[in-house]
């Protein structure tokens, strides 16, 4: 804004002040030297002598301004002219033609994904013909992030055979490596290639005084073998590895114990190389500093552009990793240094900035954990003689001090790091007798080769079961051996470490490793308003400490970086939450998500290889000790959370026996008299159809049981169409229905009862000849071999729900009773001024009557005819609560239900949302893994139900997010937690008829694409009648429409539909008055209605679209609809 401020010059009237004069002049000044930072070389002194920021603006804006259709094809032609060259990387290359898309996308002129992506694959260079090729040929839709980690893999792998060439051809000039001065003395195997390659460098004899400077400590006089500084430290140069080595365990731990180094870039004018964390360099006090590698580093600055450091030192032990100032002006970059901020160019053109921190310039960068490139590692499996003797030394000090006891016999194989001089004098000064294996048997010293396996099976299982990739094993190997300590020996009572520190042992702070750790934030890093605590896998035990070792994996405050360690001792531990864990995919990994495969950044890439004789070990052999079952005590007690029997047998042995065999008593009496079936032998060739119990707890709204029940029902699936059943139909009464005749209702003062039909399966009568096993617990003695034949429909089988309808139909019908035509479950009754309807819903009733005299009547028949059960004035029916007011209104709700979705998904305890659906948010699909696909889909299936029952108000969200079943992510996890919340704060909610209006009105609207992958509008309606809501819809449209008039014209169109569904069914009954007026639509789009209203047929639109004008215009015509505009 300072800058906006003074970009438009002083102010002229009023004048400014002495003190406003001085605030100008000073702004002004930043302003130039803000405008000045950023120009190019050659042009710099040509505005740097105006005098003031305000015409230095208006010059530059003069010269390079240019209007936005300019600028539109100015960035187009960049785009379709752009060639791709060998001598860059393709990687950088394609993310400039991105840029080009994404600046024409500013510019309005959006491109869409697949052709940009084809665009690249256009542009690659001649050498790329081949991949290019391949490209096309492939049937996958490549989007640009996809085929830009395919560009960057395949350009990694043809890296790293150029490298392998130049590896071949003996050239080595970017490579630091080590070497073994030892010859090989163990009983390990070599590979037949490996030569020695030192020993051709001078003559063994030789004992001239050197020529040249020492490979050890720098200084001339001396070889390297005979450098003083050689026992007290670790070889600074590296020359060519030739021995092999063994995998030392005092290796681990310069990978492990690395605390919260940062993954931040510094720029140093003072360096005049790139330093990359991570074998010798010299430092500016004169101090030697390991080098481990050279390569190349790819810095991703905020702003989208990259810059790459070539020849990048790796030193594990520096603090910082910088960037050298001067490299990077010799490559023509330009650095402008101010008070708190560092600005990047390069030839005028803005590359990135970084800002002052502690003294340093620290780089505005993308996360760094796909910005490591091309480091060339050296191994570090070949150890130098001396660092075993180095950490026996450590070992035996400790033993002396701490035991108080000496080490009389030291056993190993025959490995070169056992085998020197220096290790040979140091056991001779202190009287240790050294045994060694016989040659290739390294199961002489078995102990120690079996604790090897030990700890690696153990290694093998936590990486399994914690998720991690083999990169962690040294934390592994840290913490499983932490644990064997803590385990009691074979031998004795007692554990390793109860013998070492001479105290009693405590177990409980041991945790699971790798499983998810909430740390809290330390109080320096503390922010007031920010996270408390960041997300972490637990990773072991600190050494030096009484704490842990974590590495965040998830986290908001600035200071704690993703993919450090760090130690801490204030945690939450959820030992069952493995945030490594993950399914795998073909997805790219974009970003460092918890459940994605995680790779350490700041250690070591290289992994230990293991013994040539462990190759050769055999499988782990089976144990032959006889197993006992384990005794949890007369104590222990499980609970379980669905204690319904599955079997008769089941039932018969719980708590609740007593009720289960009240139940299937009644059952098996309901069945009996009924005279379902007769007990036959079983004809020839017969195979009669299973059958089995189902046990189920009635509740009430409450919570609470009911009653007991047990069904009796028939293995259905066995039976075979066309043989033991034909016709399976059977309608069902639409909860629309119910919703109308409860709003008449309170429109028309009508009672409503409610009746339950016993065992409503068993009244149908069977056309086909079925046999079916006798049932558990019903096996007549002495008549085990013979079957049921089934006289009547029983539960389970194909044709019961039509058989049922059938025998119901005739029994209302032969009464008197007429059908609806527009929903066949529906029945009444007219005369004498008396009106009586009926709404069944498969075995349940709901009687509507002017007077509880007609009503009884009405029982009373059904009860003569079927085996009823009278449930009086209805309460509640299908999870909906019914309730009546004072004045005859119906209020319908399920604050029950609800309850127990919240309870069943863990949002009991949330906090209540205003909204069910915040528009502002653009669902897009989930191009990633899935999130708990399983548990969202149940979500959605529990709220679809409410969302079609009694709450039309979350209607169109839950149809937005059911879009995202098959695959959803983090964004439709967040909408649909939104949901559940705003359900919190809303479980009283329902639908109240307070019976007027009396006449049916909808409401038509349609939603445009407002998502990026969206192609289709969505559709919603409502009909009100009573008061309150009957009938609602919110759901994808099935064609395309290309504006919102098409869109507008199709969701009423839909609407239409189901108006002429529901005056039909008013139409016929008896309550409603006639003629049924028409039903008025209200829609928002005047263009639909002039349309509707109109004769002509002038648009220039699809058949679809023309077909469904016609449609509406017809009902509008006949009187169905008439339309207003809203």
């Amino acid at each position: 804004m300072q800058c906006f401020y003074v970009s438009r010059g002083k102010r002229s009237e009023p004048p400014l002040s002495p003190e406003e004069e001085a605030k100008f002049e000073a702004s002004d000044c930043l302003f130039r030297g803000a405008l000045i930072s950023v120009l190019a070389d050659n042009i710099v002194d040509v505005y740097m002598h105006m005098p003031s920021g305000k015409d230095m603006w208006d010059a530059l804006e003069a010269k390079f301004g240019v209007s936005d259709a300019g600028s539109e094809l100015y960035v187009m032609e960049q785009f379709y002219d752009y060639k791709m060259v060998d001598d860059r990387s393709v990687v950088e290359q394609a993310h400039e033609i991105q840029m080009l898309a994404k600046e024409l996308e500013n510019n309005n002129c959006e491109l869409p994904d697949k052709f940009v992506a084809g665009g690249i694959i256009a542009k690659l260079p001649p050498s790329w013909s081949d991949f290019a090729t391949s490209l096309k040929h492939n049937r996958q839709e490549f989007s640009v992030p996809d085929l830009i980690g395919s560009l960057g893999v395949e350009e990694k792998a043809r890296a790293k055979d150029v490298q392998g060439k130049k590896v071949e051809g003996g050239s080595s000039a970017n490579m630091v490596q080590k070497k073994n001065p030892h010859a090989s003395h163990n009983n390990k195997k070599v590979k037949p290639d490996v030569k020695p390659k030192a020993a051709t460098n001078f003559k063994k004899k030789s004992k001239g005084k050197a020529k040249g400077d020492c490979f050890v400590c720098g200084k001339s006089g001396h070889w390297a073998k005979d450098c003083p500084e050689r026992k007290d430290r670790k070889s600074a140069n590296m020359i060519i590895s030739e021995g092999g080595g063994t995998s030392g365990y005092g290796k681990i731990l310069p990978t492990v114990l690395s605390v919260f180094h940062s993954p931040d870039w510094w720029v140093d004018t003072g360096a005049n190389i790139h330093v990359r964390r991570g074998s010798s360099l010299l430092m500016g006090n004169g101090s030697l500093a390991a080098v481990h590698g050279v390569g190349t580093v790819d810095l991703k600055f905020t702003s989208g552009k990259t810059v790459q450091l070539k020849n990048v030192q790796h030193v594990p032990s520096i603090k910082k990793n910088l960037v050298s100032g001067s490299l990077l002006c010799r490559e023509g970059f330009r650095l402008v240094f101010e008070s708190n901020k560092c600005v990047v160019s390069k030839y005028g053109t803005f590359v990135g900035k970084g800002y002052d921190s502690g003294g340093l310039f620290r780089f505005s960068l993308n996360d760094m954990c796909n910005n490591h490139n091309a480091v060339n590692h050296i191994s570090e499996n070949d150890e130098s003689n001396d660092e075993a003797l180095h950490f026996f030394k450590i070992y035996k000090a400790e033993i002396e001090n701490q035991l108080e006891r000496k080490i009389k016999r030291l056993r190993s194989d025959r490995g070169g790091e056992y085998f020197s001089n220096e290790f040979a004098s140091f056991c001779e000064e202190f009287g240790i007798i050294h045994e060694m294996t016989p040659p290739y048997s390294p199961q002489s010293n078995g102990v120690a080769e079996r604790k090897n396996r030990t700890l690696t099976e153990m290694v093998n299982a936590m990486l399994d079961t914690a998720g991690l990739s083999k990169e962690w094993w040294g934390e592994a190997v840290l913490t499983a051996c932490h644990v064997l300590n803590k385990i009691p020996m074979k031998h004795k009572e007692v554990t390793p470490f109860e013998e070492w520190e001479r105290k009693k042992l405590n177990l409980s702070y041991l945790r699971t490793w790798g499983c998810l750790a909430k740390v809290n934030v330390p109080i320096a890093k503390k922010r007031k308003l920010g996270p408390k605590t960041v997300d972490c896998v637990f990773l072991g035990y600190a050494i030096h400490s009484v704490g842990y070792r974590f590495l965040i994996v998830n986290s908001g405050v600035p200071d704690m970086h993703v993919g450090t360690i760090l130690e801490s001792r204030d945690a939450t531990f959820f030992e069952n939450e493995f945030p490594m864990k993950y399914t795998p995919s073909t997805s790219s990994k974009e970003t460092i998500m918890p459940h994605e495969h995680f790779a350490p950044i700041e250690h070591n890439d290289q992994t230990p290889e293991e013994n040539p004789e462990e190759d050769n070990i055999v499988d782990t052999r089976k144990s032959k000790r006889q197993r006992v079952a384990k005794s949890f005590g007369d104590d222990y007690i499980v609970y379980l959370v669905d204690d319904t029997p599955r079997t008769i047998e089941e039932a018969y042995s719980s708590p609740d026996a007593d009720y289960w065999k009240e139940a299937v008593r009644s059952e098996m009496d309901s069945i009996m008299s009924n005279g379902t079936w007769e007990v036959v032998e079983r004809p020839y060739g017969c195979k009669p159809v299973g059958c089995k119990w189902v046990f189920k707890k009635k509740l009430r709204p409450d919570g609470t049981i009911e009653k007991y029940k047990a069904r009796l029902v028939a293995k259905g699936y066995t039976q075979k169409e066309g043989e033991d059943f034909f016709d399976t139909y059977s309608p069902v009464a639409r909860l629309t229905t119910i919703r109308v005749l409860l709003a008449l209702a309170a429109s028309h003062g009508l009672l409503v009862h409610q009746m339950d039909v016993k065992t409503a399966f068993l009244n149908g009568e069977l056309e086909e000849e079925i046999y079916m096993d006798q049932p558990d617990g019903y096996v007549l003695e002495g008549q085990e071999g013979m079957v049921c034949k089934l006289l009547k429909s029983l539960y389970g089988l194909k044709q019961a729900p039509k058989q049922w309808h059938e025998k119901f139909d005739t029994t209302l019908t032969s009464a008197g009773f007429v059908v609806n035509e527009a929903d066949k479950c529906v029945y009444y009754r007219y005369g004498g001024g008396e009106v009586v309807i009926l709404c069944l819903y498969v075995d349940d009733i709901l009687i509507f009557g002017t007077s509880l005299n007609v009503i009884e009547e009405v029982k009373d028949y059904l009860s003569k005819s079927f085996e009823m059960k009278d449930l009086g004035e209805a309460d509640v029916i299908l999870n909906i609560k019914l309730q009546r007011g004072d004045e005859g209104g119906i209020t319908l709700v399920q604050s029950y239900y609800v309850d127990k979705v919240l309870s069943r998904f863990g949002y009991s305890d949330c906090k209540p949302a205003p909204t069910p659906y915040d528009p502002s948010v653009l669902l897009r699909k989930n191009r990633r893994i899935a999130r708990d696909q399983l548990r969202y889909s149940q979500i959605i299936g529990s709220l679809m139900y409410l969302a079609s029952a009694t709450r039309p108000d979350i209607s169109f969200a839950v149809s937005k997010l059911s879009r995202f079943v098959s695959n959803p992510g983090d964004d439709h996890w967040q909408t649909l937690e939104r949901v559940m919340r705003y359900l919190k704060g809303t479980m009283s909610y329902g639908i109240h008829y307070t019976g007027y209006p009396k006449v049916l009105e909808g409401y038509s609207d349609s939603n445009w694409i407002s998502d990026a992958d969206e192609i289709k509008a969505t559709s919603g309606y409502v009909f009100t009648l009573g008061g309150g809501a009957v009938s609602w819809k919110s759901c994808k449209q099935t064609i395309l429409t290309r504006s919102t008039m098409e869109a507008e014209l199709t969701a009423l169109d839909t609407a239409t539909v189901e108006a002429e569904w529901l005056r039909e069914l008013l139409m016929d009954l008896p309550v409603v008055e006639k003629p049924v007026p028409a039903i008025l639509m209200n829609c928002d789009n005047q263009t639909v209605i002039i349309k509707v209203n109109s004769s002509k047929d002038n648009m220039k639109s699809s058949r679809h679209i023309k077909r469904r004008l016609k449609s509406v215009r017809k009902q509008k015509n006949s009187g169905v609809i008439a339309l207003d505009y809203v």
